[in-house]
């Protein structure tokens, strides 16, 4: 069994174990884009056990960009006990355009996304804060 000891900002977490998941939210502009990265930061993690196998590196996942305030994080989604860094990004739309067209084939050939003058490329920028939590077995 999973437990997320309660000891951070409030501001930052919303624990609803009811719904088993951490709710992390923000303040947000208008019109603004952001994506979420959380990384398990031990060495050598113990395994959750979980009936669900793990998508991507086991320990970390990373989000889709989004124009939402907040992330939930599912218990049934933390696949490693330990500490974990949670870094909320703020993205511009040129890495959102840059992200939606980054699958290209051979059938499907199209000119790249570029910003820049007399050039190709994409100049972007982002920020970002880092929160953590701590994952333990109950």
């Amino acid at each position: 069994m999973l437990y997320i000891p309660v000891r951070f900002n409030p501001f930052s977490f919303v624990f609803d174990t009811t719904k088993h998941q951490i709710k992390i939210t923000w303040e947000t502009e208008q019109d603004a884009m952001y994506f979420i990265k959380i990384e398990n930061m031990e060495e050598d993690p113990d395994s959750v056990a979980t009936r669900i196998p793990p998508k991507g590196l086991p320990g970390r996942m990373v989000s889709l960009p989004m124009n939402q305030n907040f992330y939930p994080i599912l218990f049934e989604d933390i696949t490693h006990y330990g500490r974990h860094k949670v870094t909320v990004y703020r993205i511009n739309q040129e890495y959102v355009d840059l992200y939606i067209s980054r699958h290209q084939n051979s059938r499907e050939l199209n000119e790249p996304l570029t910003n820049i003058y007399d050039g190709l490329g994409v100049f972007s920028a982002f920020n970002s804060e880092v929160l953590y939590f701590e994952a333990v077995a109950d």
